[in-house]
């Protein structure tokens, strides 16, 4: 994993707190969280941890659908599982997701 330094954790906890700002306003906070973290620190997404695995889903339509299915029935069958449920798949997005 890449050196960590203060631009990367000022970047983590503006946008966790901002998570859960937004979330107290009731807001899905899929895209703001992340944009802030990679706008204090442009490497974001390279020095954040990330799962040992990934299942990866392409295609045209059905992406987030797919997705959430899978998620549920790994989960039902007792795996820990890391899901970006509301389908924002850009950099901002996923750099939310694997903040929470």
């Amino acid at each position: 994993m890449a050196a960590r330094g203060f631009r990367f954790y000022l970047g983590h906890f503006v946008g966790k707190l901002s998570y859960a700002m937004l979330r107290a306003l009731g807001k899905n906070a899929t895209y703001f969280p992340g944009d802030l973290a990679i706008k204090i620190c442009p490497d974001y997404l390279f020095k954040i941890g990330k799962p040992e695995k990934v299942i990866a889903v392409t295609g045209t339509n059905g992406k987030t659908t797919v997705c959430n299915l899978l998620s549920d029935i790994l989960t039902s069958e007792g795996y820990s599982v890391m899901n970006n449920h509301a389908g924002s798949n850009t950099n901002s997005g996923i750099a939310t997701a694997l903040m929470k």
